[in-house]
């Protein structure tokens, strides 16, 4: 009896390790912070640096903060989103092109999201 036990405290044990290794689950908070992001950065122009993109930075910086808290696998990637968004409002010469490396992360990221179910 104690044999069968302990047999199944070392596979329940040993399932809650292995746990760990799958990917994360679908998260809607992380999901929402992503869509508004997106839809932030796609109003942007660099022709007119108006509020639009502060609240583009602040959404950035929310799913930034999120992805932080979630330990998530892709939180450099997020955080770069932000950094470019700053420096393409920083720097009108190169603005467009720190735009669209905004833009690219945020497709990684729905490329990266979408499996998760």
């Amino acid at each position: 009896m104690k044999q069968i036990v302990l047999t199944l405290l070392l596979v329940t044990l040993s399932g809650c390790s292995a746990l760990s290794l799958l990917p994360k689950k679908h998260d809607p908070v992380e999901v929402m912070y992503l869509v508004e992001t997106k839809v932030a950065i796609d109003s942007l122009s660099c022709d007119n640096k108006d509020d639009s993109w502060d609240i583009a930075m602040v959404n950035a910086n929310l799913l930034a903060v999120y992805a932080a808290y979630r330990k998530e696998a892709q939180f450099e990637n997020v955080k770069s989103i932000g950094d470019n968004l700053l420096k393409a409002k920083d720097n009108s010469v190169t603005c467009n092109a720190f735009l669209k490396v905004a833009q690219s992360r945020i497709d990684i990221l729905y490329e990266a999201w979408g499996s998760r179910r």
